[in-house]
């Protein structure tokens, strides 16, 4: 198979042992698409996938050959196999998601909720850095995270970019379109990711025929105001420390509200990212962490954090908390 012979090319691979190669290995011979698709670059979650955030063979952290090897394959047989993949829109039904609680359509009747299915899209899976929809786009649809995460961040006619965000699963894209019918912003991919599309033409009919969903719009929509206001108070007049405190708080509630743990989770984004939406330098993200990480606060492995002692965090930003 495809997967057994690139996996053959790695340049470290001499040095593993039989056994340790059949444990990154799938037990099953997968069909072209589901290796191409199903590999998490970045942060491993499915069973059989690869990490490509340190690589589970060289175990290099970053810029490993054989990561920038299998996303330049998987890119191009991608671009190659999109148009003739029959993706199935329905194959994962709202009702059986374990997103719906955190989803648009959460508090919908069961024939509600079947109603809402049959608008939702399922797109192809999104790789690391390529982008869901550009700045200037025409909005045509809102997005859901089903898998993955996101950046959303603004170009300046220069060419500078500004983070406004990054999305998680069960949480929604494109309301920026609203206003004017294209985005003010652009979202790309932090990982291998795939997303929900709702048609806005759809939506907007569903929210006339049920008052529920509309009564749920409104609730996503002050969920996104108050999250403009939180992001204006972490930004305001606070110490880089403290800033960055309140990033690592934030991010353990939004896991937590997800069912994951709130005190062991992955940072898909890279630390410039982080550094541009904090509005500090990236060798001062470095120096937080390090300084967090010695202080016995936190724990960092490659990308992995997890946060020790959750009350010594927010003693940091205790006014906030």
């Amino acid at each position: 198979m495809l997967l057994h012979f690139l996996h053959s090319l790695h340049p470290c691979n001499s040095a593993i042992a039989e056994e340790q190669k059949s444990a990154l290995l799938p037990t099953s011979s997968p069909s072209i698409p589901h290796t191409l698709f199903d590999l998490q670059i970045g942060n491993c979650c499915n069973e059989g996938s690869f990490n490509f955030a340190s690589c589970e063979v060289c175990l290099s952290m970053d810029n490993c050959f054989f990561e920038l090897s299998w996303q330049t394959t998987i890119l191009s047989l991608s671009e190659k196999m999109t148009s003739t993949i029959d993706y199935d829109p329905y194959e994962t039904l709202c009702h059986d998601c374990r997103l719906v609680e955190s989803c648009l359509p959460y508090g919908l009747a069961k024939n509600e909720l079947k109603q809402f299915a049959t608008m939702v899209k399922s797109k192809p899976p999104i790789l690391s850095d390529q982008y869901l929809y550009r700045q200037d786009d025409e909005g045509r649809s809102l997005y859901v995270v089903k898998t993955g995460s996101f950046r959303g961040f603004i170009s300046s006619t220069d060419g500078a970019e500004q983070t406004i965000g990054f999305y998680l699963p069960g949480e929604l894209m494109g309301f920026d379109a609203f206003q004017h019918g294209r985005f003010t912003s652009s979202s790309i991919a932090l990982e291998t990711s795939k997303v929900c599309e709702l048609p806005l033409s759809q939506l907007n009919e569903l929210c006339r025929l049920i008052p529920s969903l509309q009564t749920q719009m409104l609730r996503v929509l002050g969920k996104e105001i108050e999250s403009d206001h939180n992001q204006i108070l972490l930004l305001g007049h606070r110490s880089a420390k403290e800033k960055m405190a309140i990033f690592l708080l934030k991010l353990s509630h939004r896991y937590n509200a997800l069912g994951f743990s709130k005190t062991e989770f992955n940072l898909t984004m890279k630390r410039q990212d982080i550094a541009n939406f904090l509005g500090i330098t990236n060798e001062t993200v470095s120096r937080l962490l390090t300084e967090l990480h010695q202080q016995g606060i936190i724990a960092i492995n490659r990308r992995n954090i997890k946060i020790n002692n959750m009350n010594a965090l927010k003693v940091l930003v205790e006014d906030c908390y």
